[in-house]
Parts: structure tokens; sequence; C-alpha cells
């Protein structure tokens, strides 16, 4: 049998970042995007495809495929064709599985940006929102996870204190 700690192990790492709107997550997301070896997707969740079709929108930013190929060249023109003639069986966690690969092969470490605001405040897109961490437990069952909550009181708090011992 193995145990929980081999399991984990096992499995790929990809790091999780959790924030919600305008809590400083886009300036910590720079900070982060920036160190070598690093490769960060912004605001992906498992239901943006479903956001996107249900809204009529086109615009496909929050993709990670389209943030991989556009931003870090992971994935070429070749694999973008095929993923739209043969599709991606397993959705989201088969873009991520195919952009974690990229990665691995690489030697890059993969950071996600978690787009929290779907599942805790719905605002325009869900009336009830689900109060779960939908993309964490999309992952959970085929990676490690090293996860980071961040809230943005919690770093004015730090800056005031280290203002007022200055």
């Amino acid at each position: 049998m193995v145990s929980m700690a081999q399991d984990a192990a096992n499995k790929p790492t990809i790091r999780l970042l959790h924030q919600l709107g305008r809590s400083g997550g886009t300036v910590i997301s720079k900070c982060l995007a920036v160190m070598d070896g690093t490769v960060l997707l912004s605001e992906v969740h498992p239901h943006n495809h479903e956001i996107l079709q249900k809204k009529g929108r086109r615009n496909l930013q929050f993709m990670p495929l389209v943030q991989a190929q556009s931003w870090f060249g992971l994935v070429s023109n070749d694999d973008v064709l095929r993923f739209r003639r043969d599709g991606m069986p397993e959705g989201f966690l088969g873009e991520i599985g195919f952009i974690e690969r990229q990665c691995t092969q690489r030697g890059l470490n993969l950071v996600l940006r978690d787009y929290n605001n779907l599942d805790f405040t719905g605002v325009n897109y869900y009336a009830l929102p689900r109060h779960q961490f939908t993309t964490k437990n999309v992952l959970e069952p085929h990676y490690r996870l090293l996860r980071q909550r961040f809230a943005a009181r919690d770093m004015s708090l730090s800056v005031r204190r280290g203002c007022q011992t200055l």
C-alpha cells in the first residue's frame, strides 16, 4: 500500500496562488512571473471555457493554452492545430497536464494564479458562487499542489508595521 506522502512525492508539482480580485494579486503575480524558471499562468479556472461560451465572448486571454503559447512559447502552432482538430478530451485538466509536461521537460516551475472570484463571489458569472476551491479540487487528485493564499489586508498590515519601525 502506498502512503499519502509517497503518493504526493510521485505526482508532478504545481504551485497554486489564491486571491480575490482587487487584493493585489496582479502585483504579486508580476513579481513571481519575472523569476527565472517560472511559468505563471494568470486567472485560470476550470470553468473559464463555460463562461466564455455562456457570455458569447471570443476573448481567449484567460485560457491556459493561449497564455502558455503567447507568453512562454510552450505550445507550438502544430500543437494548437492538433488540439483544434482532435480536441482536448480532458478539458482544463488536459490543458494543464500538457503545459505541466512542457514545463517539466524544460526544467521550469508552473505557477497557476487561480481565478477565485468565480468560486467565492460569482460576480458577473454565477448567481450563487460555489464557495469551494474548484481549481484545487480538479487538480489535487493528479498533482502535488503547493498553495499560497494572498489578501491585500495582509500586505497593508505588514507595510504599515514596516513603516512604523523606520
